[in-house]
């Protein structure tokens, strides 16, 4: 494509007196340059030589960055201050200093810049870059995504093809793709985990839930408008695997519950760790976990007294929707260890009542007297609000609740958007609460 000349504002130093002063003359001067003079070649210059360089005039030069070097230019003004700007190549010229006070150069520096650059075409575009291309004027066209605002943060996009640049708006919400006239862009909407793509716009009408889109032979500006949602349909299967049977998948943690509790009814005999291996959401109410109706899952009456530990690792890889309601229950279950997981949806109620109280994770003992022992969560992250179709935002009200626990420990989990009330603890021996 073509050589691109950049500006990127990096302030050199420069005293008072030069802040603000125009360019006064030079264009006259460098007009008067013949064409074989207008650039001096410097050779390979010391970073700390270029303040000695106060004659005015185009200047070509190399520094040494590591092994290799990089080419550059070099502009020295001439309106009774010395004001320098530079710009260095590495398959795009880009603005690397400027003095303060400086101004546009416009016409006379486009000029000159074609005698040192081929020969092709130069031309300033709308955003002041300087390019360079064969065979004429490179024409573009420009692709405007927008996230809807509730929506913000649940995707980013991703672009591929005959693009020149990608910008990002600060806050994510809106994507700026600019590219060739008469080429092919793919656009990817590539959703958070726990999300999918609820509606697609392309220039005002409804793509339906595609993450994908294609223009081809483009020749025209486009807009493109990104509404998501979340995942509420289970489509993740055979994700999860135990330690004791590493040939058997699970595509639900009640069901791999429910096989260890039937393969050791009483209690563990030695440690079992149950294992996410890909990237994976379920979801609450699925055709996995349906019989456990206001929960996930559920785990009662078992292992207590244990000398071996239950892990559920979710690698960072597995993601529970509680779609609106309870997460995982354990009732008189001693020693689980819960750890790469993220809970999304709990406990808001937007679509749906519960007859009892609700938590992304419980952990109880229903006997004061007979407390639940050990239980730890590592690098777990929650986030319980939930957006409805409206665009209302629900509140989420718990995320952990653990009741008659003796040894409890919660180590570097993010609660930014958990609940109302984080962690309610009741009839508690020790807790503790590390890096979260």
């Amino acid at each position: 494509m073509s050589t691109l000349i950049r500006k990127e504002t990096n302030w050199g130093k420069n005293t008072a007196e030069r802040v603000g002063r125009t360019l006064v003359g030079i264009v006259e001067q460098l007009v008067a340059m013949e064409p074989s003079a207008q650039f001096i070649d410097l050779g390979s210059i010391p970073e700390d030589e270029f303040d000695n360089i106060t004659k005015p005039g185009y200047y070509l030069y190399a520094i040494q960055a590591g092994s290799g070097e990089i080419k550059g230019i070099l502009v020295v003004s001439n309106d009774g201050d010395t004001r320098q700007i530079r710009y260095e190549y590495d398959s795009i010229y880009t603005r690397s200093y400027l003095d303060e006070g400086w101004t546009e150069w416009m016409d006379e520096f486009v000029y000159k810049l074609r005698k040192h650059i081929d020969n092709d075409t130069v031309y300033w575009d709308d955003s002041n870059q300087v390019i360079k291309a064969k065979g004429g004027v490179l024409e573009t066209i420009s692709i405007r995504i927008s996230i809807n605002p509730a929506n913000v943060g649940q995707c980013t996009i991703s672009a591929t093809g005959d693009i020149i640049n990608v910008v990002e708006s600060d806050d994510k919400s809106s994507y700026y793709i600019t590219a060739t006239k008469t080429g092919t862009v793919t656009i990817t909407i590539v959703p958070k985990d726990g999300y999918q793509v609820s509606k697609l716009n392309v220039d005002a009408v409804s793509q339906g839930a595609v993450s994908e889109y294609i223009f081809e032979n483009l020749d025209t500006d486009h807009t493109m408008y990104v509404w998501m949602e979340e995942q509420l349909i289970q489509t993740d299967t055979d994700f999860l695997i135990r330690s004791d049977k590493p040939s058997v998948y699970y595509s639900g943690l009640g069901e791999c519950i429910a096989a260890i509790k039937e393969d050791y009814p009483d209690k563990l005999t030695k440690d079992i760790m149950i294992s996410c291996v890909k990237k994976a959401t379920e979801v609450r109410g699925s055709q996995r976990n349906s019989t456990y109706g206001i929960w996930t899952s559920t785990l009662t009456d078992w292992n207590k007294d244990s000398l071996y530990t239950l892990t559920i690792n979710g690698n960072g890889l597995y993601t529970i929707n509680c779609k609106w309601l309870g997460g995982l229950l354990f009732e008189n279950v001693d020693n689980v260890f819960i750890k790469g997981i993220s809970m999304l949806n709990y406990c808001n109620f937007s679509g749906a009542a519960s007859p009892e109280e609700l938590a992304a994770i419980m952990v109880r003992s229903n006997d004061a007297t007979g407390k639940v022992k050990n239980v730890a969560l590592h690098n777990c992250k929650f986030n319980g609000y939930y957006t409805d179709s409206s665009g209302k935002q629900w509140h989420t009200w718990y995320c952990l609740r653990l009741k008659n626990v003796s040894n409890a420990l919660i180590d570097s989990c993010n609660f930014d958007r958990a609940s109302s009330v984080v962690v309610y603890m009741n009839g508690i021996d020790s807790a503790e609460i590390n890096r979260s």
